[in-house]
């Protein structure tokens, strides 16, 4: 069994991104569940990138499971 991964965004896209691919390069991901807690937005212009970012982690592949908060 292996332990959840649990990551907390807001709104940076690009390290998003590039957190989630260096975790993804671990062969133990396959079997992992991703955790991933999304703060709301403070601004209309947070809540655009908010929802690229919760859209992008609705989409992934390579966990266990992927739960968004």
């Amino acid at each position: 069994m292996y332990s959840p991964i649990v990551l907390f965004v807001y709104n940076r896209f690009e390290k998003t991104v590039k957190t989630i691919d260096s975790l993804l390069l671990n062969k133990e991901s396959k079997m992992s569940e991703l955790y991933v807690f999304s703060d709301g937005p403070k601004t209309n212009r947070d809540l655009i990138v908010i929802q690229k970012i919760r859209n992008h982690i609705k989409n992934l592949e390579g966990f266990k499971r992927v739960f968004l908060n």
